[in-house]
């Protein structure tokens, strides 16, 4: 009996080689896709792990069990290491969302006290409220980084046009404690009547590229929180005078 155990076990172990290759030739990313995901592992892996909790279960069983015939033996084991397989996969993708979430959860927890590293003093009209050219908007920041802005006009209601968006010309690198004043240069959509203007700021940690580090805050009117501690929300004040 023991000897065809192994012989059967030899021929499950050796069908993990072609196995193997189709893992990794028909789970291969595609050339062609817009967005390749590379799946590779996964049937080899899951065969793997199937093969040692049939083999185990099917020899503990020859050796413990009193009176069990080999075939016995391979075919209830086999289907009770799938079960067993899919149900530790379960436990596994489970406790690896619910980590991900409660770092994901303290790391948003930990920003909101970044609430007030972006704060907009003043900000006006250039040459005036009608039909601005520019946007200026002061700003002080508690953390170094390099600036970014963007400005939209809006018409009225939910479904009012875009009259226009001002950008800034380039980012601007500030520093801890720093006060700015920076130019939004406008640019024109639609004619009509701002009612809703839209001002976001964003400050990248890294010189190049992006961080979890980095903030951004919208102010805008009557926002309903703060924000997530991703993106931070505060109410728009009103333009300055000239």
């Amino acid at each position: 009996m023991w000897k065809h155990h192994f012989i059967i076990s030899g021929v499950l172990i050796l069908l993990a080689i072609p196995i193997y290759l189709m893992d990794k030739h028909f789970l291969k990313p595609s050339q062609g896709s817009f967005i390749a995901l590379d799946f590779r592992g996964i049937l080899a892996l899951g065969y793997l792990i199937l093969l040692v909790l049939h083999l185990s279960f099917s020899t503990a069983w020859l050796y413990f069990g009193k009176d069990v015939s080999l075939p016995r033996a391979h075919l209830i084991s086999f289907p009770v290491s799938i079960v067993l397989l899919a149900v530790v996969s379960y436990g596994a993708i489970i406790f690896f969302e619910s980590a991900e979430r409660r770092q994901r959860a303290a790391i948003l927890e930990n920003r909101k006290n970044l609430y007030d590293v972006i704060s907009l003093k003043e900000w006006w009209y250039a040459p005036n409220a009608d039909h601005p050219e520019e946007v200026y908007v002061k700003l002080t920041f508690g953390k170094k980084g390099r600036f970014a802005a963007t400005i939209e006009g809006w018409e009225e209601g939910e479904y009012g046009e875009q009259i226009f968006v001002g950008s800034l010309d380039h980012q601007i690198k500030v520093e801890k404690g720093e006060t700015v004043t920076a130019i939004l240069k406008v640019k024109h959509y639609n004619p009509g009547d701002v009612k809703d203007i839209r001002i976001f700021f964003y400050l990248f940690d890294k010189d190049v590229g992006s961080s979890v580090m980095d903030l951004s805050k919208f102010y805008f009117d009557n926002p309903k929180s703060q924000g997530n501690g991703k993106d931070f929300y505060e109410q728009l004040p009103p333009p300055s005078p000239m």
